[in-house]
C-alpha cells in the first residue's frame, strides 16, 4: 500500500449504530485507540433513536477516554438527518467517513460526495451478515448494504469468507475490497469479580463454559442446548452460562425448560466487561452458524481462555496452531457434544494457554490493525 507520510492530524469519523458492547463495538474502541497513538484525529459517531440514555459503547468510550459524540435520531433510511450528520462533519474537517454496520453503510452511500465532502473518502467495515429470514427487515437492509457498498472508496473485510457476499465487481478488486482482521488490545485487562448470581452458578459445577453474543438464531445457541440434552450424563457436571440479550431469548429459555435443563444453564442477561471475567470460566464455546472474526475469541486467547468454536468465518484461520482451541462443524450437537466432553475430561495445560497467547499477539494486536487501516487511509485519499 502507499505511504502514511502526512497523515499526522488526520480527522476520522467512525459512525456507528450499536446496541451494545459486542465484538464490532469492542474492535472500534480498540482501533480508536491505537489511533490516537498514531498521531490522527478519531471521532466515534454513537447514533441511536430518541430518548434512549447512554448506550454501552458510548459509556465505555467515556471510561477509556475516547473521543465519542452522541447523536440521537429517528430510525430507519432518515437522509434528513443524515445530511445533517455530513454538514457536521464537513465543518468539522473530517476527511475519512469510516462506517460500521449497515445503518452508515447505507445513509452514507445514498448521499452525493458532495454531500459527504468532496475531500472525503467513505470506508465501510463489513462483520459479516446473519442470514435473516426470507423478506424480513433484517433481509431488506442486508440487500439494501450490498447495494451500498459499491458506493463506498474502500470495503474492509475482517474475514476472508465475507468476499463472496460482496457484489461481484468487487470481491476481486484489491484496492476497494480489502483484509484486515479485527485486533484487539495486547494488555490483559484487570480482572473482576463475577456478579453474584453468575458466580453462585459457576460454583455448582466442576466445569464452566461461557458463550457471548447476542441471543439469535445464527449464533448456534440452540444447537448447544440440544447437545446437552442429547449428552446429559456425559456433561453432568459441566454448567453453561450464556452472556447476552436478543430475540432468542424466550426461545432459549422454553427449551431449557422443556429438557429440564435449567440447573445447567444461565442466562443472566448482558454483562459489561466481559473480557474482565473470561479468566474466571474454563472454556469459552461459540457454536455459530455464521462468524466474520469474533472479538470475543480473541480475548479469550489473549487470557488464556480455551476456545470450542465451530468452523465457520476466519475461525479456523484464527485457531490454527492453537493447542487450546477445537473447531467443529457447524449445525452439528452430536460433535459439538462429544467435543465439550473430550475438554472436560482432559483440560489443556498451561503450555497449550501460552501458545495460542503467542499466536494472537504475533497477528491479532490492535496496534497490527490500526496500521493496516491506515495505511489504506492513505492509499485512498491518494487516489480519491
Amino acid at each position: 500500500m502507499g505511504p502514511t507520510e502526512g497523515l499526522t492530524g488526520l480527522r476520522v469519523l467512525h459512525l456507528i449504530d450499536s446496541g451494545g458492547l459486542y465484538g464490532a463495538e469492542r474492535m472500534l474502541l480498540a482501533l480508536v485507540a491505537e489511533q490516537l497513538r498514531q498521531g490522527l484525529v478519531p471521532m466515534i459517531l454513537s447514533a441511536g433513536e430518541p430518548g434512549i440514555d447512554a448506550k454501552p459503547l458510548e459509556a465505555e468510550a467515556r471510561r477509556l477516554g475516547l473521543p465519542v459524540t452522541v447523536w440521537r435520531m429517528r430510525p430507519g433510511l432518515n437522509l434528513r438527518e443524515a445530511r445533517r450528520i455530513a454538514a457536521w462533519s464537513r465543518e468539522g474537517g473530517y476527511r475519512v467517513l469510516h462506517a460500521h454496520g449497515y445503518k452508515f453503510n447505507i445513509l452514507l452511500a445514498l448521499l452525493p460526495r458532495r454531500v459527504r465532502g468532496r475531500d472525503s473518502v467513505l470506508v465501510a467495515t463489513l462483520h459479516g451478515y446473519v442470514k435473516p429470514p426470507f423478506a424480513s427487515w433484517l433481509w431488506a437492509y442486508e440487500r439494501l448494504d450490498r447495494l451500498a457498498l459499491r458506493r463506498a472508496d474502500a470495503v474492509v473485510i475482517v474475514a476472508e469468507g465475507i468476499r463472496q457476499l460482496l457484489p461481484r465487481a468487487m470481491r476481486g478488486d484489491a484496492r476497494r475490497c480489502v483484509h484486515i482482521p479485527n485486533g484487539i488490545e495486547a494488555d490483559l485487562p484487570e480482572p473482576r469479580d463475577l456478579p453474584s448470581p453468575i458466580a453462585a452458578f459457576v460454583g455448582r459445577h466442576r466445569v464452566n463454559m461461557v458463550a457471548v453474543g447476542r441471543l439469535s438464531r445464527e449464533k448456534g445457541l440452540e444447537d448447544l442446548v440440544e447437545a446437552v440434552a442429547a449428552h446429559r450424563d456425559e456433561l453432568e457436571d459441566v454448567g453453561f452460562t450464556l452472556l447476552g440479550e436478543g430475540p432468542l431469548r424466550a426461545g432459549l429459555e422454553a427449551r431449557i425448560a422443556a429438557q429440564g435443563l435449567q440447573d445447567r444453564f444461565l442466562l443472566p442477561g448482558y454483562l459489561d466487561q466481559v473480557a474482565h471475567v473470561l479468566g474466571q470460566f474454563d472454556a469459552l464455546v461459540l457454536p455459530s452458524w455464521t462468524e466474520g472474526l469474533p472479538i470475543t475469541v480473541l480475548e479469550a486467547l489473549r487470557g488464556g481462555c480455551p476456545v470450542i468454536a465451530t468452523t465457520v468465518g476466519e475461525l479456523p484461520v484464527l485457531l490454527r496452531g492453537c493447542p487450546s482451541a477445537t473447531l467443529v462443524p457447524p449445525h452439528d450437537p452430536a460433535q459439538l457434544a462429544s467435543a465439550i466432553a473430550r475438554y472436560a475430561n482432559t483440560m489443556p495445560g498451561s503450555a497449550a494457554v501460552a501458545v495460542s497467547r503467542e499466536h494472537f499477539l504475533a497477528r491479532y494486536a490492535a496496534s497490527t490493525m490500526a496500521e493496516r487501516y491506515r495505511d489504506l487511509y492513505a492509499e485512498i485519499l491518494g487516489t480519491n
